[in-house]
């Protein structure tokens, strides 16, 4: 039963039936929430800064608006945390932010969705005094290119961005970081290009072996909003509904540490996420993960044999540890040496991988933006292990 439950799931007529009331669910809550903006309105204050709340009162009768002054964004913004460059790559233009010593050893940061190398921007900063530190706009997100197919965002074609952007940077290994859909590129390219990965560090992110294939009822529904992804067009038109201002409820609700993230940065990855085109790329990823053996985001090596941390905010309500690692793996209790703190009191290595762990109980599914000291002093302290 429990081999024969994660096909039966993800089997097409279930998916798309899963993805026809998860589309329900969606156009009721909105609904709901635009009619109580209206009534009471809505007050954003978890978020730090003085600017003026936002009005999500027009989300009722502007459900399919889209305000094209929001779809332009600075392309080179916030030059103090490093230097933006390009590389064309694959067929395509990728887009990072570079900082640190040209000599030293690379950090290289991959972002999650819906996010883009601004997720990395207190590493950046942070890690540029040992490393060279680069955050990349994945294909499809920031000012990368936005190709429009779905067999463009098949695991072949991203990983090999990132193999060549790591040649862009100067070749030889590199400390790999990924958070999320990040991470699962970072696991791509770890099973890939072993040869060009010295350290990998996976930060609240899922195996997708591990993920489709113990999938549970209870995991299926969580994560309804995958199988409604799986919709062409609609998925599309309510993200880029009311402007994208989900970006508040969405940093509102997930992040712990409410005023570690101010609502102009806010505002930066809500933009980003308008740019034409960006939505349907950034969607396309969960298509091709969808897709089984042609998309290929399965098969990754077992973590282990490249030394590999992962850093786990406890309070992550979108994926759990299970998902990464194998629940059933015995494991044992160590001190994880400069990273464990009364913030992040449980870590271990697991037996099987030799995987050091550190969970952090105060953290949630952005633990970079939550407690952005701490993760920048656990890949350091990786690092340099």
């Amino acid at each position: 039963m429990a081999r024969i439950l994660p096909r039966v799931l993800l089997s097409a007529p279930v998916v798309y039936t899963s993805a026809v009331v998860a589309l329900s669910y969606f156009v009721v809550r909105g609904s709901l929430n635009a009619l109580r903006t209206l009534v009471v309105g809505t007050k954003f204050k978890t978020l730090r800064d003085t600017e003026e709340d936002v009005d999500c009162g027009k989300a009722l009768f502007g459900f399919f608006e889209i305000n094209l002054l929001t779809l332009v964004i600075d392309r080179f913004p916030h030059s103090e945390i490093g230097t933006h460059k390009h590389a064309d790559v694959n067929g395509v233009r990728i887009h990072y932010v570079i900082n640190g010593p040209t000599s030293a050893p690379i950090v290289l940061l991959i972002h999650g969705y819906p996010e883009n190398w601004f997720s990395w921007r207190h590493q950046l900063r942070d890690l540029s005094d040992q490393f060279r530190v680069a955050a990349v706009d994945l294909r499809g997100y920031g000012t990368s290119s936005k190709p429009r197919a779905i067999k463009s965002y098949i695991r072949k074609e991203v990983t090999k961005d990132i193999i060549e952007i790591i040649g862009e940077l100067g070749g030889g290994k590199v400390i790999l970081v990924g958070h999320d859909w990040g991470g699962i590129v970072a696991q791509a390219v770890a099973t890939d290009a072993p040869d060009l990965v010295r350290k990998l560090i996976l930060v609240n992110t899922p195996n997708a072996d591990i993920f489709f294939g113990n999938m549970t009822l209870y995991r299926y529904l969580v994560t309804n909003y995958m199988q409604f992804f799986q919709l062409p067009y609609v998925p599309e038109a309510f993200l880029l509904s009311n402007e994208s201002k989900w970006f508040y409820d969405l940093y509102g609700s997930v992040l712990v540490t409410k005023n570690s993230i101010s609502k102009s940065e806010v505002e930066f990855m809500r933009k980003s996420f308008r740019i034409p085109n960006a939505a349907t790329a950034l969607l396309n990823y969960y298509r091709a993960a969808y897709q089984g053996e042609r998309g290929g985001w399965r098969n990754f090596s077992q973590l282990g044999p490249i030394p590999t941390m992962v850093l786990w905010g406890e309070k992550d309500h979108i994926i759990v540890l299970e998902n990464l690692i194998d629940s059933e793996t015995p494991r044992f209790d160590v001190s994880v040496a400069g990273i464990c703190s009364s913030n992040a009191t449980d870590s271990f290595r697991d037996k099987k991988t030799g995987v050091w762990v550190v969970k952090i109980p105060h953290c949630g599914h952005f633990p970079q933006i939550d407690d952005p000291a701490l993760i920048s002093k656990a890949i350091r302290t990786f690092a340099q292990a």
